[in-house]
Parts: C-alpha cells; sequence; structure tokens
C-alpha cells in the first residue's frame, strides 16, 4: 500500500476529536470543538476543532492543519513517523513498511453481509419474513437496515466464506464460526441478522434475533480485531448528521427500539449494543450533540440501567434526560410505538426528566420505606 492510500485509511479510520481530545480539553460549541490551545498560552479558547473537515485552527496563532499535522506538531514527528504512530493507533499493521491491515476482516464482513441479506429474500428466509411482518417491518426496512438472515443451518455461511476462499482461522478471527469437534460452525442459525457499522460506515459485527423456536433471544458477535462493542453504537453511522440537526441523540438498548425509532421518523436515535454504557460511547455521543436523551426499557433494571448511564454521559459533558413512556404495558420504545403516535412519543420526549429529579423518581421506593 501507497503512502497515500495509508493516509487514506487512517483518515478514515481515526476521529481528529478523539485524537485532540487526549492532549485537549475539547468542549462542544455548535457543530466544532473548542479549547485552550496546546501551540501557544492562552486563557480564553481560540482553538477549534471540526469533526465535519477533520480540521483544527487556532484563531490566536493560527496554527491549523488536520490529524496528520496536529500529531507532527505535538510529537516532534516526522511526517512518516506520523504515519507510523497514527497507523498504530487505527489498527493497522505496518510490517516492513507494507501495510497489511486486517482488511480481510471488513472483507468477510462485506460478504457475510450480502449473504444474510440475500438469504431473506430467498425461499429459504419465509420464516424470518413472516416474523418481520408480525414486527410491522417492510421490505424497504430491510434495505434501510440492511437486514438479513442467516440460515437454521450449521454450516451454510461456513461453506459460503470457504467457496470464496476465506481460511477457517479467518472466518474464527471474524466471530462468524465457533469451533467445534469436528470443525467449525456458524455462530448466527436461524436469526434475523442486524448489521453493525462503524462510525465510518463499515460492517464489523452482527447481532442476530431468534425468530422461531426456544433459545437466546439475542446474540451478538465477540469482540474482534475490528470491533468493539464498547467503542461502537448501532446505527451511528445513519443517525449522526439527524443527531447534529436535532442537537440531541436517543438513546436506546436494543436493535429494534433503534429501528422502531428511526422508522417512526426519530432518526437521531442509536442502540448500546447489549452493553451498559461506556465512557467510550458517550465520547460518541458528545461528538454530535450536547443533549442526549435516553429510552431504556421501564423495568426496574432498565431504570437502574438509564441512571448509571446518565452519569457516564454528564461526565462527558452532556445535558442528559430520561423518556418516561406513559404507558405501564409498553416495556420498551419498540413496543410503545406499535401502539402510540410519534407525536405521542415526542410528547414524551418533552416531558422527560433531567438527572437530579430521574435519580429521585428511580430512589424513591426506597425513599418511602
Amino acid at each position: 500500500m501507497s503512502n497515500s492510500d495509508l493516509y487514506n485509511e487512517i483518515k478514515n479510520s481515526l476521529d481528529i476529536v478523539d485524537i485532540i481530545g487526549e492532549k485537549v480539553n475539547l468542549r462542544r460549541t455548535g457543530q466544532g470543538f473548542t479549547g485552550l490551545c496546546p501551540f501557544h498560552s492562552e486563557k480564553t479558547p481560540s482553538f477549534h476543532v471540526w469533526p465535519e473537515t477533520q480540521s483544527y485552527y487556532c484563531f490566536g496563532c493560527h496554527e491549523g492543519g488536520n490529524i496528520f499535522t496536529f500529531i507532527m506538531k505535538t510529537e516532534g514527528l516526522n511526517y512518516h513517523e506520523a504515519l507510523e504512530f497514527l497507523a498504530s493507533r487505527a489498527g493497522i499493521k505496518i510490517d516492513s513498511h507494507k501495510i497489511t491491515k486486517s482488511r480481510d476482516l471488513y472483507d468477510i464482513m462485506n460478504l457475510t453481509a450480502n449473504f444474510y441479506a440475500n438469504n431473506l429474500v430467498s425461499s429459504q428466509g419465509v420464516t424470518a419474513r413472516a416474523y418481520m411482518k408480525r414486527r410491522n417491518l417492510t421490505e424497504n426496512d430491510i434495505n434501510n437496515f440492511s437486514l438479513g438472515y442467516s440460515l437454521n443451518s450449521w454450516d451454510s455461511l461456513v461453506n459460503y466464506l470457504r467457496k470464496n476462499n476465506i481460511p477457517d482461522k479467518i472466518i474464527v478471527d471474524s466471530g462468524l464460526a465457533l469451533n467445534g469437534k469436528t470443525g467449525i460452525y456458524d455462530r448466527f442459525r436461524g436469526r434475523l441478522i442486524f448489521p453493525v457499522k462503524d462510525i465510518s460506515g463499515r460492517i464489523i459485527a452482527f447481532g442476530g434475533r431468534l425468530v422461531d423456536g426456544e433459545g437466546v433471544k439475542y446474540i451478538n458477535s465477540p469482540e474482534s480485531e475490528i470491533y468493539s462493542k464498547r467503542k461502537n453504537l448501532y446505527l451511528l453511522h445513519e443517525a449522526r448528521n439527524f443527531i447534529r440537526e436535532k442537537g440531541r441523540s436517543i438513546l436506546t438498548e436494543g436493535y429494534m427500539d433503534a429501528v422502531r425509532l428511526h422508522k417512526c421518523g426519530f432518526k437521531e436515535s442509536v442502540a448500546s449494543l447489549g452493553t451498559s454504557l461506556t465512557p467510550e460511547q458517550a465520547g460518541l455521543l458528545s461528538r454530535f450533540a450536547d443533549r442526549c436523551y435516553i429510552c431504556y426499557d421501564s423495568d426496574q433494571a432498565g431504570k437502574n440501567a438509564a441512571l448509571r448511564g446518565m452519569y457516564i454521559l454528564q461526565e462527558h459533558g452532556l445535558d442528559v434526560r430520561v423518556i418516561n413512556l406513559p404507558d405501564n404495558s409498553a416495556k420498551d420504545p419498540d413496543e410503545y410505538l406499535c401502539s402510540h403516535s410519534p407525536d405521542e412519543f415526542e410528547e414524551a420526549i418533552r416531558n422527560a426528566k433531567p438527572l437530579i429529579l430521574q435519580h429521585i423518581e428511580t430512589l424513591r421506593p426506597a425513599l418511602n420505606d
């Protein structure tokens, strides 16, 4: 890979706010961030960072540039050393000056997503399509959310990837298959598939929802070289521009919650990938808007998780509110919006409680004891 190819790979893999934020205390202002300039002494912030253009500029000392010039100036590196430094941060391996990024894993993810998508619209996907119909998901949703279906088979995906000359070790390393006594076998079987993309739109993992029979309702891809659930949010790539436009994000727990909200016009919604909210995820949300609404499940576990998430988000400078669904029969946003209008959900947003009031409300049963 040439230096220009490496330059573009790094630029697409890293976010300038993350890199500069390690050295400068950045605060969101409008569409960008500001902080005290690292290149000259100042008391009033004049240093600006813009995520949209991946650039920075100081209106005081007139230093400006991109992620590469920033590392060169702050770390005292030349251009080639800065490339190697940032390549390491991006997970790009440099071997004898030849870049061997785990591109094969991204390629496998794209192959797999296409395989699952074809399964869903084929004659073998009738069970999954029946489930989609019961959940009021349409053919348009297949395209809009890149939905797919993993056949109820032990090795359909494994055989498909082998036919595409993918070695067994890489199939296992990608998290798409598991080692068994007689060989490797598919991780996802008989499930509606939700591809997970990183912030730049690359497929990095999958979630699978059981559509028939008994078993664990949801399973997810394991951690891999290209996927960390702590550092990603479901549908963030699709939602990020809407978050900027509306000045708010809506955080949910599950895939279907986020999908339902998008379908109902709340395209600023994301989901936390089946894990408790992490500081890394909070940092992602803080790049795009100053306010975050949490809409977790309405049971006690969901309320407690929302409370924990609120404090993590607040630590990242966000104004945090909790949406309490008014209908006690609805346990999550997906279920609520299947029987209520978007206007009613918008009203719930307007009535969302700020951190202190929500904390008191959550503790009320104990306070009354």
